[in-house]
């Protein structure tokens, strides 16, 4: 009997929460086995899910958590992490919109379960107030900066 826990963010769904357009990023998915048996496992985005995809880019994902070996205490096990992408690239949205589709867990053609995917893609605007300084903002790729201006 497999013991498969399934672990993100919030708790129960994978929520990469308001995004603007042309824009991608991930979020983990933990899956934990806590039984003693290796479980063959297919992480399937049902359709629609053109926003969606893992880190290859595919729409399904195949793979075994060997199962646990010697004594654990409770809720311990052997965890694989998975990284689920969004690219809301080519989107056009006048208003917000929310895109949701479905993440299946499989094992063989058994659903283990179902974890709620969603995001919010709007449009992303800069207002600035007219100043006889120019307002200037420097990042290296992949670094994060928080300016304050006045």
């Amino acid at each position: 009997e497999p013991n498969l826990q399934v672990l993100t963010d919030n708790g129960s769904r994978i929520d990469f929460g308001s995004l603007p357009e042309e824009c991608s990023t991930s979020l983990p998915l933990v899956l934990v086995n806590c039984g003693t048996c290796s479980v063959p496992l297919s992480l399937e985005i049902r359709q629609p899910n053109d926003l969606f995809s893992f880190a290859d880019g595919s729409k399904l994902s195949n793979f075994t958590i060997p199962g646990v070996v010697g004594q654990q205490a409770d809720g311990e096990g052997v965890a694989k992490e998975i990284n689920l992408f969004v690219k809301t690239a080519g989107l056009s949205v006048v208003q917000p919109r929310v895109f949701q589709t479905e993440l299946l867990v499989k094992l063989g053609d058994t659903l283990l379960g179902i974890v709620d995917t969603m995001v919010k893609v709007g449009t992303a605007k800069l207002r600035t107030k007219k100043s006889a300084e120019p307002v200037l903002f420097n990042c290296l790729p992949g670094e994060n900066v928080t300016r304050t201006v006045h």
